[in-house]
């Protein structure tokens, strides 16, 4: 969608792509990021048929451009609240959290050659790969965070008197537990107790709960319901909390998904491209 400087009609390709409290988005930054989403929608629409991609004059093909100007102005605006959020909570991303993810991506591909051809053809450059890359770690990050702050949340409002169960609604991430939230651990199940939180639960006597535990992608506050050589009952609350390296925003929690929106609302973010341009 072409760029207007609103009241004039005339193109003005400096004019951020969107603007928010104390940052903006670079028209730059956008096309880059627009050519990256054509690029992986033309792919998973068309493989390597050769076909062309429907033209933006086609209903089809406006429709699906306008799609994609809203989720690359989208992510770039997420990425800069999240980055804005990792400030306040002075949570820092080093050179080698990046290269260590850079590293992780190389290596999915034969020959460093192999790895520059799939940048170019992203339309990416080394420096924007690790933008890209640096603003992941930063969303698991303050993710991370705010899952330990719900986590803590969890056992304050047991301490408090809560229900088990009403804080495994309020609360958990986990789907596959009861409504109390009892894990299912028969040893044929699919859902088993993190081993890192396994300590945790077998120093409890029955009727005890656990304080926060860190386990793998989450936080997990438990209590032990019945304990016997064959059996182990056990109700769990579960805060997801991810790693880098297999991060994707789609895994995003519903209640993460509310704080950005929380972000969006308080940055008071103006767009000048996609569908809320004006």
């Amino acid at each position: 969608m072409t760029l207007l400087l609103a009241g004039c009609g005339v193109q003005m390709p400096w004019t951020p792509a969107a603007s928010m409290d104390g940052a903006s988005i670079s028209m730059a930054d956008y096309q880059a990021r627009l050519k990256l989403l054509r690029y992986l929608h033309d792919k998973q629409v068309l493989g390597d048929t050769g076909r062309p991609a429907p033209s933006p004059n086609t209903t089809a093909g406006h429709a699906d451009e306008l799609k994609l100007e809203d989720e690359a102005v989208a992510a770039l605006v997420d990425e800069t609240l999240i980055s804005q959020e990792a400030t306040r909570r002075h949570l820092g991303v080093s050179e080698a959290e990046v290269q260590a993810q850079v590293d992780s991506a190389r290596k999915l591909f034969a020959t460093q050659a192999d790895f520059d051809k799939a940048l170019n053809d992203y339309g990416y450059t080394a420096d924007q790969l690790r933008a890209q890359l640096r603003a992941r770690i930063t969303e698991v990050k303050v993710e991370n965070s705010l899952a330990a702050d719900r986590a803590a949340k969890v056992v304050a409002a047991l301490k408090g008197g809560a229900t088990f169960a009403s804080v495994v609604k309020t609360y958990s991430d986990l789907k596959s537990t009861s409504p109390d939230g009892e894990l299912d651990l028969n040893p044929n199940a699919q859902t088993s107790i993190d081993a890192k939180v396994k300590p945790a639960i077998d120093a409890l006597t029955p009727g005890q709960t656990t304080a926060a535990v860190q386990g793998v992608n989450g936080f997990y506050v438990a209590r032990l319901v019945s304990r016997t050589a064959d059996e182990l009952r056990v109700d769990v609350v579960y805060v997801f909390a991810p790693d880098a390296l297999h991060y994707r925003t789609q895994d995003r929690p519903a209640w993460f998904v509310s704080f950005l929106s929380g972000l969006e609302k308080s940055a008071h973010v103006h767009y000048n491209v996609g569908s809320r341009a004006g």
